[in-house]
């Protein structure tokens, strides 16, 4: 969820930066349009404030998207990290459940083993009590 979260701030950070450079090629082709026409002092002076202005807080919102970037690029290796992890701990998981079932295989083969020895004794006894009686 985290980083959805970084990726939709980024997606808008990025439209404010495609918002802010079109309003100031729009204001720039405005001064130019004007300039051809006459401008007076106190416009040019406006445009060029807020060209400054606008310059300024572009590069503030380059430099925050970088860090919501360098946010998602650690996300990214953070979750990474965790889903390595996690088929470690399942290859883990499925290896000590292999040695469990080997383990049982192995008390239920002693277990028939016992009962097969207790029953070939008891043919034995019982074939030997036959003999006897004979």
């Amino acid at each position: 969820m985290k980083l959805a979260r970084k990726n939709r701030q980024l997606r808008r950070q990025e439209e404010e930066i495609q918002e802010l450079a079109g309003q100031r090629e729009e204001n720039d082709r405005g001064l130019r349009k004007r300039m051809g026409k006459g401008l007076l002092a106190r416009e040019y002076l406006i445009h060029k404030e807020f060209n400054e202005e606008s310059y300024q807080d572009l590069v503030q919102k380059e430099l925050n998207k970088k860090q919501t970037e360098q946010e998602v690029k650690e996300e990214r290796e953070r979750l990474t990290g965790l889903m390595k992890e996690r088929k470690i701990l399942e290859r883990l998981k499925e290896k000590r459940f292999k040695t469990f079932l080997n383990e049982l295989g192995k008390l239920e083969q002693k277990d028939l083993d016992e009962v097969a020895i207790g029953a070939y004794c008891k043919g034995i006894r019982f074939a030997g009590n036959s003999e006897g009686d004979s």
